[in-house]
């Protein structure tokens, strides 16, 4: 078990870059991704990534982010709020324990795919924004003082 993730054992390195057996040892990026874990440890790395992006888009949208304590509490809530979500929607998945990273996976690309949207759909309502885009009008304006 080595110190695994998950506890799983990795398969052969050719089996794991999914290359048949009888091919020549491949290089490449592939291979450098899997660093040497088994499918279902990939995958829960990944999946943790990709919650703690979630998570961060979450907190940048919502927190004080002048306030450290306040950017804490509220990742520490949005973390276990996105992993209990997690839990929820890929329960709905195939019950097979060998595909349920595979649903946990596709369940957080989507949980991070509505947070991304939802941060994209907030941004332009943002004082940040309205500044900018009025500093952005008044330049154009200077350089082009006819461009009403």
């Amino acid at each position: 078990m080595g110190g695994r993730p998950c506890g799983f054992r990795p398969l052969p390195k050719r089996l794991r870059d999914g290359i048949p057996v009888g091919s020549p040892p491949r290089s490449g990026a592939a291979a450098r991704h899997a660093a040497g874990l088994c499918l279902q440890c990939t995958h829960r790395q990944r999946i943790q990534a990709l919650l703690g992006e979630a998570v961060d888009l979450a907190v940048a949208v919502r927190a004080d982010l002048d306030d450290p304590d306040d950017a804490a509490r509220l990742t520490e809530r949005c973390a276990a709020d996105t992993e209990a979500l997690l839990t929820k929607v890929s329960q709905h998945g195939d019950s097979r324990p060998e595909l349920q990273s595979f649903t946990e996976r596709e369940a957080a690309d989507r949980i991070l795919a509505e947070r991304r949207t939802s941060a994209l759909k907030r941004l332009p309502r943002s004082e940040e924004a309205d500044a900018e885009a009025a500093a952005v009008y008044e330049m154009v304006l200077r350089r082009h003082p006819t461009a009403h």
